[in-house]
């Protein structure tokens, strides 16, 4: 049962000189002196000291005055340190206080947040050393024991806490006080959702799956939509972040409609900087939590309950110490699943019944709080607790029921609300309750919430259905409004709809978005699809974020690259939606020119396996433009240029640069000569060098900076296979000169960077090089799941090389590989064999170095990748500018 607060007292031994070695009587008998002489002191300060909570050689005391807990830690530690102990046996012991809530279970076992976090600050502490949180620490700075001070020891990370602790060590003329550092823990990477409303009740369901995670690996709340399941995962991730020493990782399925985009939503929220560019990323993902013990929380899987099931079935056989919680309409059929069933808040009894009852109802309770957000100070009284106590009865305890009715008493009474009730329920009060039926009623409270609404509030609530994963009031605007609904009316119905719960704000982006409740969406998608709505709001949907992809494009190759695609991550879910409605509408035009706009969007991003399956989706569609068929060539090819993939070649390349020389269109010609000269090079094709000479005279002449340089990048590298590094820095230097001020991390300005530094790093000029690479770390620095840093790492490998730091260079090319093997990327992991080779023999180890050329060779056959740079092309670059050790690298 709850107590209220209590500040705890938390030891446990450490630096005891010559325990260890004493013969076992003499250390038991030490051990039983050092709990009499703490219970002692416990006693004396009117603390109380539950024996069955100790754990080994660890003691746990509760006060209910901070004071009172602060006075025997003192007197616990001057105690230890006046005993005379047998046989120069002396025991210390760290003590740690924290003040908090706390629970009794059984009448005797003390349980709660707050007894971990002491444990914790305990563990941060030295033999003799007394630490507060800032919570004891602010109660008791008024009241110390005479001669005692407080110092400040800053924050500290607390082992599966989230946010960070100030600690305070107690000092006093009478102890030690000087320690060493605090053994702080490293932050744990817990990404649990917050939400500006109090978590209300269900404490008996909190002690349940706390208990049932610590003895389950896989638990599912299951449960109909709105009966809090999700505000349930939140609160036991929350509590039982304590319990992993690696955090809790939370993903959000509900926007999600394409399986294959699961394992890359996961990856990220996981912390995984690099997953495969093609290909099932769960391999990575599972490599990366393998040693974690972390808690995985994967909510609204119920549309995807295949998928999510296949990749929590892998990473819980790969990951032995990970537990996975996740929440569903149904259970998803995991191996080892744990279904739970999420409850309805507990119900208050009947009327009549007294105030205090319905009061202690958790359905009440959440229904008054929500209510006092809306109509402050609004309370239960002798006149509204029947009535309250009838519409949380007949809303079954559901809570988003209840907070929809809550919503209402800014405009209703309790009364009007449950008369409200009763008319639209007539029909669902027959027969038993079962879980349909709870399902029928939440349908019934959130039609009746939606009846409320004034006409033109009820379009544009329907009408919001059509965006997935939030929106702007801009996009609203746009999609929403025509002859029938003022565009200069959507936000003011926008605010009503928030004002009634029926659509939520998330300020915690760049600009103010909203989003609907998953519950509510579907209701809403019903009710656009009644009123034969949809297909002309999806058609200003898929308007508007075409029309947003189209504007951005531009804009992706300047100086402000990264702002551009960090606002087209935020409606990735709509662009996406919008990509499916012109396909499934048959908009053949915008169906190409969507994808065809994407691609520096996808590369960054590392989407670029969905960006060719968009683009393969859309290829050989009849009835687009001339401009459209073109672009999506053109972004097919760059496509496979950009994953090094020049094997599936279809043809693509000829029927682009026709396509594009009909349109008259340079930036579409140069682009298209570039890609597939890019494309050419990586095949070993000799026309290459014409395709991308002219699409250099092409970019020029048409202004396209970025390929301009990009195209002057390429033929820089292919005078690096010509051992000629005279022409790959004039080149590169031309290149630079073009792109100016403009930095964009997009496609071009890091691989001319890159080149520069290889170029260098065969050339010799180390300053040079490593100031090229530098360049690329800081440019590339806000794209973290790029290919360009595995890339990046190869460079430094090769300056290190040349530089003689053969150690480094081993340790670069080592992690190189690595990360290749983590993104599932042949050729990046061929160029690290290769790059190693010389290395390895440097050092003596010529079998392996034969060994690692040998698969190189092997491996860059295989992707066509032949082309490539190796040390071999360098030394024979080298040696034509006299090289004085070219002889050497070249035998490599």
């Amino acid at each position: 049962m709850p107590v209220g607060t209590r500040t705890f007292v938390l030891t446990d031994v450490v630096g005891s000189t010559g325990l260890w070695s004493a013969r076992p009587d003499v250390m038991a008998g030490a051990l039983a002196r050092h709990c009499e002489l703490i219970d002692r002191c416990v006693r004396a300060r009117g603390g109380l000291r539950p024996l069955e909570q100790g754990e080994g050689d660890s003691t746990l005391s509760v006060f209910e005055r901070a004071a009172d807990a602060v006075a025997a830690a003192v007197d616990i530690q001057l105690a230890l340190a006046d005993e005379p102990w047998p046989e120069g046996a002396r025991i210390q012991v760290r003590i740690g206080l924290h003040t908090g809530d706390a629970e009794v279970r059984d009448g005797t076992s003390w349980v709660g947040v707050a007894l971990h976090r002491c444990a914790r600050i305990r563990g941060l502490g030295h033999g003799g050393q007394v630490l507060l949180s800032s919570a004891t620490a602010g109660v008791v700075s008024d009241a110390l024991p005479a001669g005692a001070t407080l110092a400040d020891l800053g924050e500290h990370h607390l082992r599966g806490i989230p946010r960070p602790e100030r600690v305070h060590q107690l000092r006093h003329p009478s102890l030690a006080h000087e320690f060493p550092p605090l053994a702080s823990d490293a932050p744990a990477a817990s990404q649990v959702p917050s939400y500006l409303t109090s978590f209300i009740g269900r404490s008996q369901s909190l002690d349940e799956l706390g208990a049932l995670l610590a003895r389950e690996r896989c638990v599912t709340l299951t449960g109909t939509g709105g009966c809090g399941k999700t505000r349930l995962a939140r609160e036991v991730a929350s509590l039982e972040a304590l319990a992993y020493e690696d955090g809790v990782h939370w993903v959000d399925l509900a926007a999600l409609a394409d399986p294959a985009l699961i394992g890359p939503e996961v990856a990220t929220a996981v912390g995984v900087t690099e997953v495969p560019t093609m290909g099932d990323v769960t391999p990575a993902v599972a490599m990366h939590l393998a040693e974690k013990h972390a808690l995985l929380v994967v909510d609204n899987c119920e549309h995807l309950a295949g998928s999510v099931a296949e990749l929590v079935e892998h990473l819980l056989q790969r990951c032995p110490a990970l537990d996975v919680l996740m929440t569903s309409r149904e259970p998803l059929g995991v191996a080892g699943e744990h279904a739970w069933l999420v409850p309805s808040l507990a119900l208050p009894p009947a009327p009549p019944a007294p105030v205090d009852e319905v009061l202690a109802a958790d359905a009440v309770r959440l229904f008054v709080d929500r209510a006092a957000r809306v109509r402050g100070r609004f309370e239960v009284t002798e006149d509204n607790a029947a009535p309250i106590a009838m519409i949380c009865r007949r809303l079954d305890g559901i809570p988003l029921a209840l907070e929809l009715a809550a919503a209402r008493i800014r405009s209703l009474s309790p009364q009007e609300i449950l008369t409200g009730l009763d008319d639209r329920f007539t029909l669902l009060t027959g027969g038993p309750r079962s879980a349909v039926a709870r399902q029928r009623t939440l349908e019934a409270s959130v039609t009746w919430s939606h009846d409320l609404l004034g006409h033109e509030e009820r379009r544009l609530f329907r009408r919001l259905a059509v965006f997935a994963g939030g929106f702007t009031l801009a996009a609203a605007e746009a999609v929403c409004s025509d002859d029938d609904l003022p565009e200069l009316a959507i936000l003011d119905l926008l605010s009503n709809l928030v004002d009634r719960s029926l659509v939520v704000v998330d300020e915690s982006g760049p600009v103010t978005r909203y989003e609907m409740l998953e519950t509510l969406r579907d209701f809403a998608r019903h009710r656009l699809h009644e009123a034969g709505e949809a297909p002309a709001v999806r058609d200003r949907h898929l308007a508007y974020y075409l029309a947003m992809v189209e504007a951005a494009e531009p804009e992706l190759e300047r100086d402000q690259a990264i702002a551009v695609v960090d606002r087209l991550l935020w409606d990735l879910d709509n662009i996406r939606g919008a990509m499916d409605w012109s396909l499934e509408s048959g908009h053949v035009d915008e169906a190409q020119r969507l994808p065809g706009s994407l691609l520096p969007f996808f590369f960054f991003h590392n989407l670029l396996e969905e960006c060719a399956r968009r683009l393969e989706a859309v290829r050989d569609l009849e009835g687009g433009s001339l401009a459209s068929r073109t672009k999506v060539l053109v972004g097919s090819i760059g496509g496979q240029a950009l994953m090094f993939d020049p094997l599936s070649d279809r043809g693509d390349r000829g029927l682009a640069i026709a396509s594009a020389r009909e349109l008259g269109d340079p930036r579409l010609l140069g682009r298209a000569l570039l890609w597939s000269g890019f494309l050419g090079v990586l095949r070993g094709e000799s026309e290459a060098r014409a395709l991308l000479e002219e699409a250099v005279e092409v970019c020029e002449a048409g202004g396209d900076v970025l390929y301009l340089g990009l195209a002057r990048t390429v033929l820089a590298y292919l005078a690096i296979l010509d051992a000629d590094l005279h022409r790959s820095r004039a080149l590169l230097g031309q290149a630079y000169a073009r792109y100016g001020t403009m930095r964009c991390p997009i496609e071009g300005f890091p691989v001319t960077v890159l080149f520069q530094a290889l170029v260098e790093a065969g050339g010799g000029d180390l300053a040079t090089g490593w100031a090229a690479v530098r360049q690329l770390e800081m440019e590339i620095a806000g794209a973290p799941r790029s290919w360009f840093h595995s890339l990046a790492g190869v460079a430094r490998g090769m300056l290190h090389l040349t530089g003689g730091d053969l150690a480094s260079a081993r340790k670069e090319f080592d992690d190189a590989m690595d990360s290749a093997v983590r993104l599932n990327n042949a050729l990046q992991y061929a160029l690290a064999v290769t790059y190693i080779a010389p290395v390895v023999a440097a050092s003596g180890q010529l079998d392996e170095a034969a060994g690692y050329a040998d698969t190189a060779v092997e491996l860059l056959d295989a992707v066509g990748g032949s082309q490539v740079t190796t040390p071999a092309v360098l030394a024979r670059a080298r040696a034509a500018e006299g090289a004085a050790d070219a002889a050497a690298l070249e035998a490599c």
